[in-house]
């Protein structure tokens, strides 16, 4: 989806009342500097004025989207470069939690507490049709 400038808020009526309500929110910033631009950034893209996906991202850009409150960043969904990196760190793995299980008092199996029921239901359907 490119970018869209003419849906920056969009409202609906409330019930019968003539009172509008906003209902979503489409929010964009603008970049611009005496290097390039202007620049859009929405959903975590970088757009041209023309509504095409700026790729790659000018050097420009960074130093001016730097000044871009946090909050706003996070909203049009495009962090700094730094911000990712410093996020990242080392990557550990978290360990797998154990899965409860159940030992089936029919066939002797062990089966995830979760499904147990249902093994066992198995079980006494294929005992009636036997």
């Amino acid at each position: 989806m490119g970018l869209n400038l003419r849906k920056a808020h969009v409202y609906e009526k409330v019930g019968k009342r003539q009172e509008m309500q906003l209902v979503a929110e489409n929010h964009i910033v603008r970049i611009r500097c005496s290097e390039g631009g202007p620049l859009f950034v929405q959903s975590g893209q970088v757009y041209s004025e023309g509504g095409d996906v700026i790729k790659p991202i000018p050097a420009w850009f960074w130093p001016e989207y730097e000044k871009v409150s946090p909050e706003m960043r996070k909203i049009v969904g495009l962090a700094l470069p730094s911000d990712v990196t410093a996020k990242a760190g080392p990557l550990t793995e978290k360990p797998a939690l154990p899965i409860p299980t159940k030992d089936c008092p029919e066939c002797g199996k062990e089966v995830k507490k979760a499904s147990f029921g249902l093994h066992v239901a198995r079980h006494r359907k294929a005992d009636k049709v036997s």
